[in-house]
């Protein structure tokens, strides 16, 4: 299942009309459109972007991101996580699979 899969998914499971992550995510302007293309796999969502579209459905950022270990863009998500959390001094300590 791709992330934008992943974020229909889970926006349906809540009841959800597309605006309501597209607000939570930012876009002041044709929010609904896109999430529809996030869910539609016409675009990919940034690192950012796409803990916001999380907070929406209130499901944790990890349930969006295909956790294989081969997907380059994941590894690529979990760092920029890491290292926020390091910036920030959140840091939990479990490092698994990064």
């Amino acid at each position: 299942m791709t992330t934008g899969e992943r974020i229909r998914y889970y926006r349906e499971q809540k009841g959800m009309t597309l605006k309501k992550p597209g607000g939570k995510a930012g876009f002041r302007n044709s929010a609904d459109v896109r999430i529809a293309q996030y869910g539609g796999g016409a675009r990919v969502s940034k690192a950012d972007t796409l803990v916001k579209t999380a907070e929406a459905p209130d499901v944790p950022v990890d349930a969006l991101c295909c956790m294989e270990t081969e997907c380059i863009k994941c590894k690529s998500f979990r760092l920029e996580q890491l290292q926020e959390y390091r910036r920030t001094g959140k840091e939990s300590g479990n490092n698994d699979g990064l």
